[in-house]
């Protein structure tokens, strides 16, 4: 009964399984608590896993034996997990969440400039209400109304 158990708790545990394919256990390694959170989280948006939530991610890794302190990291105090790192494959993950971070970054400050630097003319709509003429519409405000008016026809 108790294999039975050991075996199914093994089949079932995510944070196992994320273990095996991204960390490196050792007395004396050592890793950021957000580094690790976010390589986790990648790793769960990999898999289409639930993640768990940080309380219940750090309580596991508690139970596990691994204790979170203060260590030295690129001359900066910081909260790390001591007992393993990431392995490469861990690392990557980082990297390439942080790569595809940067794209819709700059993506995003692309269009927001494009957008800054060339705004339509905005005209008053028969409502009242301002109505922007689309980015390469060179109709006059003249043209605007007497299409308008036309739409209009037999609504009216």
């Amino acid at each position: 009964m108790q294999a039975a158990t050991r075996e199914l708790f093994t089949a079932n545990d995510a944070l196992g399984e994320f273990f095996s394919e991204c960390v490196t256990i050792g007395n004396n390694e050592k890793v950021n608590v957000t580094e690790f959170r976010s390589a986790y989280m990648a790793w769960c948006f990999k898999e289409a896993a639930e993640p768990f939530k940080p309380h219940t991610f750090n309580r596991m890794l508690e139970d596990r034996g691994y204790k979170r302190k203060d260590a030295v990291i690129n001359n900066r105090v910081v909260k790390c997990w001591h007992g393993f790192t990431l392995s490469a494959a861990g690392k990557q993950l980082i990297a390439s969440e942080e790569a595809k971070t940067e794209q819709v970054k700059a993506r995003y400050q692309a269009v927001r400039a494009a957008r800054n630097t060339a705004k339509a003319p905005i005209v008053a709509s028969s409502e009242g209400e301002p109505h922007r003429l689309a980015k390469g519409d060179d109709r006059t405000e003249e043209d605007f109304w007497n299409g308008l008016e036309a739409s209009h026809e037999g609504r009216l």
